[in-house]
């Protein structure tokens, strides 16, 4: 079979293990829809170390904890520890994006309370094109179009080569039943129309290069080239930081003469997230925060003051100065 092949290669390359002494442990994240229930049935069948599970219902549909035990069910009956995981707080604001956060949160702390070295989540090439395609539409770097990774940190996505239509052949071939959550036909979200999309293009077959485009492997390949770029322009830029970025106190300067633009962004949010480490601006603020500063505009981002030095020596130099504001008086 292919997939145990393809699977245990993936497995081996994620995580290190080659299959000479203690298997890692691993934690699955199991929604109950193909994806992941594929994804547990194949850890289980392939993998000689330890796994377990864990559900996270969010509480924002009357259906999540049925589906939550629906999984624990079929866990139960495979031997695999479950969990069912809660958001301490209720989910409010852009749902999705909350939403995302608050469950590999919850992941992440379930992960550490079990001794588990890896949490493998069961992204697929399709997710893979539309992440890609989405974020084309948003003006992403190379960051953003490194899409979803293989590995970050330790997380895992051991299932990124496989098509969803694959995984579901492997729930039915298990008489695995798997639910599909509702919200993937909801047109309000940027990812159900791009999905949409993509089935009807690939419905048309309007040749065979437009039907190998999107069934190829080759989407995952550039994302995986554009991943490997990413790590080398980041890994530079850190060693760049010794001799751009100078702290002292809580003040830190940085010479942005004579860079490229890439760099230069990196190098400032290196230096933002020395002074806040919980800021994460988008693309655009980044832009516009260096705009300003070029054109030697005092500029806010969060909490931080971003000051252009005056130049007053005829030199190429362009510094910035970066600092925390002072609280606000009430």
């Amino acid at each position: 079979m292919h997939i145990q092949a393809e699977l245990q290669s993936k497995l081996c390359r994620l995580t290190g293990y080659n299959g000479q002494g203690k298997a890692p442990k691993i934690g699955l994240a199991v929604s109950g829809g193909p994806d992941s229930l594929a994804l547990l049935w194949l850890m289980k069948k392939y993998y000689n170390g330890t796994i377990c599970a864990a559900t996270v219902d969010h509480g924002l549909r009357i259906e999540a904890r049925q589906e939550a035990a629906h999984v624990a069910v079929i866990c139960a009956s495979q031997n695999i520890t479950h969990n069912i995981l809660h958001p301490e707080t209720a989910i409010s604001g852009n749902i999705q994006s909350k939403a995302r956060e608050a469950r590999y949160a919850l992941l992440q702390k379930w992960a550490l309370e079990n001794d588990c070295d890896f949490l493998a989540t069961a992204h697929h090439a399709d997710d893979q094109l539309e992440t890609i395609i989405m974020r084309l539409n948003r003006g992403s770097g190379v960051s953003g179009l490194a899409s979803i990774r293989e590995r970050n940190g330790n997380i895992i996505r051991p299932l990124l080569s496989f098509h969803k239509s694959d995984l579901i052949k492997v729930c039915e071939d298990a008489d695995l039943p798997y639910i599909e959550d509702p919200s993937n036909d909801e047109d309000d979200y940027d990812r159900v129309r791009v999905r949409k999309w993509l089935a009807h293009i690939n419905n048309v077959r309007v040749s065979n290069e437009l039907e190998t485009l999107f069934h190829s492997k080759m989407v995952q390949k550039s994302a995986q080239n554009l991943a490997h770029a990413e790590q080398a322009l980041q890994y530079s830029a850190e060693n760049l930081a010794d001799l751009r970025l100078t702290k002292r106190d809580n003040i830190i300067l940085l010479d942005a003469a004579d860079l490229p633009y890439e760099y230069i962004r990196r190098l400032l949010l290196i230096a933002l997230r020395q002074l806040s480490p919980d800021i994460s601006p988008r693309g655009e603020a980044m832009d516009n925060l260096i705009t300003s500063l070029k054109s030697n505009t005092i500029s806010m981002i969060a909490d931080i003051k971003c000051t252009p030095q005056n130049n007053n020596n005829g030199d190429s130099k362009l510094i910035w100065r970066l600092e925390l504001a002072p609280p606000r008086r009430h």
